[in-house]
């Protein structure tokens, strides 16, 4: 790698700290990379997928630059973009993590319950759900600090899971006193 460890250039590429268990895991993903082998990984369940399969592919093109694949450092800048604003919607920013989620929530969430189903983050580092139904029983639920949740492993999965939950006790004291 040179004068550089690969946790400290993959940290510059990405513009954020790395957790512990990222850089190890950038360090085993470069050896396995350098070294032709194959790398099998089941991050822990407080992990975000999505993290390490973007970790891995910026240390592959790191890898792919250093054996003349590759030119240039925008390449690699390209890779972490996934970390950057992605869509400018009515004057504000959301970044491409909060609109996956959200449409991958919403899906979920859509299986489970009738009525028109709103998912977003809001300015305030908020997951605002929405569930607005014909008969007027809406309901409404939110996430705080999403980012950091999202960092320490916030699945749509459970996400869902916790609003079914809500969602039903709500429903139950419409009818049942």
């Amino acid at each position: 790698m040179g004068l550089m460890d690969i946790v400290e250039f993959v940290e510059k590429v990405c513009e954020f700290s790395l957790t512990d268990f990222q850089k190890e895991f950038v360090r085993k993903v470069y050896d396995a990379a350098k070294n032709d082998k194959r790398l099998y990984y089941v991050p822990p369940r407080c992990n975000q997928k999505f993290s390490f399969e973007l970790l891995q592919a910026i240390v592959i093109i790191i890898v792919g630059k250093e054996r003349g694949l590759v030119k240039g450092e925008e390449m690699i800048r390209k890779a972490a973009s996934k970390t950057t604003p992605l869509v400018e919607k009515e004057g504000k920013t959301v970044t491409d993590y909060e609109y996956l989620f959200s449409m991958n929530l919403q899906a979920k969430l859509k299986e489970k319950i009738q009525g028109a189903i709103y998912v977003k983050v809001n300015e305030n580092d908020s997951l605002v759900i929405k569930v607005t139904r014909r008969d007027g029983n809406n309901f409404d639920m939110s996430f705080t600090d999403f980012a950091n949740r999202m960092l320490n492993g916030l699945t749509t999965d459970y996400t869902a899971y916790e609003v079914v939950q809500k969602y039903k006790k709500f429903v139950m004291t419409q009818f049942f006193k």
